[in-house]
């Protein structure tokens, strides 16, 4: 096992996680394997948490190695998906790059009528943020077929990861508001048809597969990100830390002056 990680990325979850627990996270109950797997030079952490009494679904996966950092967070609805969108981020750290940095908030199908209910705020989000950001004009067709209007996708410097981690912090605030305006409304429980079909296409379509299955194995992988990182909401695991979530094991920290880390995609 490496003797270090990199650690840019940790903000992700910690600057998240205190903004949620209004929604009385659980965590999810999950295999040991699909909360933190090794390699001679990666390692993946992963956790998973109910919200909201079940109209919400929290999930975190963390890559990195000594010389990539990757960290991805997403927040699904529910049965309520015509009332609550699809919060996603993620971000890839090579060498002395971030090679890619992914950001929106979008429906889980683009006739749903929370669609409308969006544009109002994150579009003024959109023109400050894509201009420090500017938009990839290769834009993988993965993305261009959900992207918002107000999606970031683009990469960055090092040096720009502070402005990332404010324009994280700015979307995750719009979107809770958001959210919080309705969850009295939405119910909770199995995913909605558009939910399921739309983890199903990115478990199917996820960029990091063949980074992850090169590292962690084909089969492996596809299990992960089929049944963990896009998978139904799971019971609560009496107990369980939901991942080993409480502190990244990597020598970084949240410093921002010094190395980053992984390179690959699950969003």
């Amino acid at each position: 096992m490496c003797a270090e990680f990199r650690d840019l990325l940790g903000w992700t979850q910690s600057d998240a996680l205190p903004r949620l627990a209004a929604w009385n996270l659980q965590p999810e109950a999950r295999p040991d394997e699909h909360t933190q797997r090794d390699t001679i030079y990666f390692r993946l952490e992963s956790a998973g948490w109910r919200a909201a009494d079940e109209k919400l679904c929290v999930r975190y996966t963390r890559v990195c190695s000594v010389k990539v950092d990757i960290a991805t967070l997403m927040i699904y609805p529910t049965a309520g998906a015509h009332l609550l969108p699809i919060f996603g981020a993620e971000w890839v750290v090579v060498g002395s790059q971030c090679s890619r940095l992914v950001l929106d908030v979008e429906p889980a199908a683009s006739h749903l009528p929370v669609a409308d209910r969006l544009a109002g705020r994150f579009a003024e989000l959109g023109k400050r943020w894509q201009g420090v950001f500017p938009t990839d004009p290769n834009m993988a067709g993965w993305f261009a077929e959900i992207a918002q209007p107000w999606a970031l996708h683009s990469a960055c410097g090092l040096d720009q990861l502070p402005l990332l981690r404010q324009a994280y912090s700015d979307y995750l605030e719009a979107y809770i508001a958001q959210v919080n305006a309705v969850l009295p409304c939405s119910p909770g429980g199995s995913d909605a048809p558009e939910v399921a079909a739309y983890k199903q296409h990115h478990a199917e379509h996820s960029p990091g597969q063949p980074l992850m299955a090169r590292v962690f194995g084909p089969e492996w992988t596809a299990t992960f990100l089929r049944e963990a990182h896009f998978g139904v909401i799971q019971a609560s695991g009496a107990g369980s830390s939901g991942g080993r979530s409480g502190g990244w094991t990597g020598s970084g920290g949240d410093s921002l002056g010094v190395s980053s880390s992984p390179a690959a995609s699950a969003y």
